[in-house]
């Protein structure tokens, strides 16, 4: 049983600084997080917020405000901070949380400590997180898509892209989407832990069975989305187990750099469509990788 794990909240920034401060008042609330560091990483903000965190936090001792110098997305940013995480802090356990994912538990750092020691070979913990409408986000999926599932999506979102660049019909698709397409979740808790889920990305928490085998926490290549499912095959090919767990509970703000970031909806929409086309397609590439490395064996 280990008491002394050293944990360190990685928090990826973009530009939305204030809600940024905030998940940080949250976590500077928690018990024992004096023992603990938290690594803000600044994603390139064009708009200075890196340089302003680095003077908030100057004086704050277990504070680390990391710069990436360019925007590579959301794999590119956590792994600088994860990597800084077990490299630099020897963290062993690294939670890396959205920045609009806020931690109102007191007691979250010694429910952490008890799952970690209750599940020691296990490598990523999936939190309860709680959506601003009360959804239940985690497990984020029980089960991957099949490869056939997969190129309907793609074929899904070109035909998308395509009636979203047409002036008649973006109008009529933004407003639908408006009031359509929000986050799913469940409005039940799920009060069971579970085995060999796929996570929501807005925490994931690695454990000591990750952190000391592996030097980043997500599948490189992708910009937004599909991480959760990338993560998921990359774990299933090298033999971790990820669970979820209902005793650690997160809150969840939802799309606050995004909402900072596109004031244009259409722009928006646009740019998530292709980020999400490039990432299932490194899924897809990613699976023919695994595939044949497991004949080659």
């Amino acid at each position: 049983m280990n008491e002394n794990y050293k944990i360190t909240f990685v928090i990826l920034h973009y530009q939305n600084i204030d809600i940024t401060k905030e998940c940080v008042s949250y976590l500077l609330k928690l018990k024992d997080i004096d023992k603990h560091q938290i690594v803000i990483v600044d994603n390139a903000s064009p708009n200075k917020t890196g340089e302003m965190l680095l003077k908030t936090y100057s004086h704050v001792p277990n504070i680390t405000v990391v710069q990436s110098g360019t925007n590579g997305g959301f794999a590119s940013g956590n792994n600088i901070g994860y990597q800084y995480a077990i490299h630099d802090l020897h963290a062993d356990i690294v939670v890396v949380m959205n920045s609009d994912l806020f931690i109102y538990d007191s007691s979250f750092i010694q429910k952490l400590e008890i799952s970690a020691n209750e599940n020691d070979n296990i490598a990523i913990i999936a939190p309860d997180i709680i959506n601003a409408r009360s959804l239940h986000q985690n497990p984020y999926m029980y089960h991957a898509y099949s490869n056939k599932k997969q190129y309907k999506i793609i074929v899904k979102k070109f035909i998308g892209k395509i009636l979203y660049s047409m002036p008649l019909l973006n109008g009529i698709l933004i407003r639908r989407k408006a009031v359509t397409d929000v986050a799913g979740g469940s409005k039940e808790k799920n009060q069971h832990v579970q085995e060999d889920i796929i996570p929501h990305g807005a925490c994931v928490i690695f454990l000591p069975e990750y952190t000391k085998k592996e030097n980043q926490a997500f599948v490189p290549g992708t910009f937004l989305f599909v991480e959760e499912e990338i993560l998921y095959d990359f774990c299933k090919f090298k033999g971790y187990h990820i669970i979820y767990d209902p005793s650690l509970v997160v809150h969840h703000m939802e799309d606050g750099s995004q909402d900072y970031v596109y004031k244009n909806l259409l722009l928006k929409k646009k740019h998530q469509i292709n980020f999400e086309i490039q990432s299932r397609i490194l899924l897809l590439n990613k699976r023919k990788e695994y595939s044949l490395s497991k004949r080659g064996k």
